[in-house]
């Protein structure tokens, strides 16, 4: 009875290994996609801190030119 149990377990692991995977092509497509949404937050974020630093300097230099 162990055998059989001990056979069985084996031909589950061999059949288990075999195939492709099915959910790779999905898989990839998503990573790609959330990869791709990231970037653009961070692109935008990117560019708002860059506009806020322009706005700071030139309200500065502003200053300086009212306190002259």
């Amino acid at each position: 009875m162990k055998w059989i149990y001990f056979i069985f377990v084996l031909y589950l692991m061999i059949m288990a290994k075999q195939g492709k995977e099915k959910n790779l092509r999905n898989k990839n497509k998503h990573t790609e996609l959330i990869e791709r949404i990231k970037n653009k937050k961070r692109t935008k974020k990117e560019l708002r801190t860059e506009r806020l630093k322009a706005i700071t300097k030139a309200a500065q230099e502003a200053a300086k030119k009212e306190n002259s």
